[in-house]
């Protein structure tokens, strides 16, 4: 037997897009994730998770220039969170 249940709502799949994969098509708010501290190593071993702006006609990011970045979500607007 075979349920079938409706879907009524499905959620956007949040995902880190690498700089290096590709950019943001429009400027705008992104939240960015850089390494700020390596160790003796080389390796991450702090990070920085922020909101940043991404000025598209300079292809530049406002403040440090991140590894990854994803869309920022819809805001809360109340009601069903």
């Amino acid at each position: 037997m075979m349920i079938e249940i409706p879907i009524t709502r499905r959620e956007p799949i949040m995902r880190w897009v690498p700089v290096d994969e590709r950019l943001p098509e429009h400027s705008g708010y992104f939240i960015t994730s850089a390494v700020i501290v390596r160790d003796e190593d080389g390796r991450p071993d702090a990070r920085l998770v922020k909101t940043q702006w991404y000025d598209k006609e300079r292809d530049a990011w406002h403040d440090i220039r991140p590894d990854a970045w994803m869309p920022l979500p819809d805001p809360y607007t109340g009601g069903e969170a």
